[in-house]
């Protein structure tokens, strides 16, 4: 019996040695783990200033965007005699913010496939960094026009209307 019991004070021993070298392995996981996580986040956050730096540099030079900067200044300058971007033109604006972002407005179109056409041509000029006036002087309307149409968006994202700042940010994070 008393051999017994030392065979059993040894297995317990063993694997109590084994209990606590499991525990420091799956602390040293759950460490790896955060680190893990960490550096992902980190790579995120670059993927993401990298595909706003490509975009306006590769936009700054696009003959559609010229385009509609110059629109944007006419029509502030002739309120009487607005101009309008064709949808022609703007396919082509979208397709160039497609290519110079990764595929921006294809992200875009699958994760809120409720928006309309003009909601996801109100989310390239946000994305591309407009004010809501210049907005309002693209697309031929106040301010206010733009305002809603910015809350209609986040609503169609199942996103409480707050914030101008908040749509940037989800944009971004697109």
């Amino acid at each position: 019996m008393q051999k017994h019991y030392q065979q059993l004070k040894t297995g317990t021993s063993q694997k109590e040695q084994q209990e606590g070298c499991l525990q420091e392995l799956l602390g040293e996981y759950h460490r790896m783990q955060e680190n893990l996580e960490k550096q992902l986040n980190e790579k995120n956050e670059e993927v993401i200033k990298l595909r706003r730096l490509n975009l306006k540099s590769v936009l700054a030079s696009s003959p559609v965007y010229i385009k509609l900067l110059e629109l944007c200044k006419h029509n502030r300058l002739n309120p009487d005699e607005k101009r309008m971007f064709s949808s022609e033109e703007w396919n082509m604006l979208l397709q160039e913010i497609d290519i110079a972002s990764l595929g921006f407005v294809e992200r875009l179109q699958k994760k809120y496939e409720f928006l309309l056409e003009d909601d996801i041509h109100f989310c390239c000029l946000v994305k591309l960094e407009f004010k809501y006036s210049d907005i309002a002087f693209i697309w031929g309307c106040l301010d206010v026009a733009v305002y809603k149409r910015s809350n209609s968006v986040l609503k169609r994202m199942g996103v409480s209307a707050t914030k101008k700042s908040e749509l940037i940010n989800i944009l971004n994070r697109i």
